[in-house]
């Protein structure tokens, strides 16, 4: 009998400070975090309730203007995330339809050439990285195509 109330008393006081250490909402997710200069930090998301991910994104940053003949060899860039085995680079079309799709070990991808026949001048880009292995993915970024 004894021992029952020990084990009772044991698992009271676990819940008591798992609950007493946890931030307000119940989340630990962190929230974004504003333009730094010359990169921006996207906050990248996870599975509700899990810790969130930062990736310093360098190249190209949101509403980038790009001319189509540039767009062959040019770089996504991004920071690396703790514990990512992979990054997957999403190239969409402004309506939504995947363009190009780039797996990656390192935090770089070059666009290939065959890209430039398939978008035109005064159109639009969106691009994201996910982290395949922690369920997780930026935000969308622009980028306008020039002439």
């Amino acid at each position: 009998m004894k021992v029952r109330w020990i084990i009772l008393a044991g698992t009271l006081l676990v819940i008591i400070v798992v609950f007493a250490f946890m931030p307000a909402g119940g989340r630990l997710l962190r929230g974004k975090k504003e333009h730094d200069g010359p990169r921006s930090l996207v906050v990248v998301k996870r599975m509700p309730g899990s810790a969130a991910y930062e990736i310093p994104v360098y190249a190209p940053l949101d509403g980038a203007k790009v001319s189509v003949s540039d767009l062959p060899g040019m770089e996504f860039r991004w920071g690396a995330v703790r514990g990512a085995r992979r990054y997957v680079v999403l190239l969409n079309n402004e309506v939504g339809e995947l363009v190009w799709r780039a797996s990656a070990k390192d935090t770089t991808v070059v666009m290939p050439d065959r890209l430039r026949r398939m978008v035109l001048p005064g159109g639009r880009l969106k691009w994201v990285v996910q982290v395949p292995t922690l369920s997780a993915s930026s935000d969308l970024y622009r980028i306008e195509l020039t002439e």
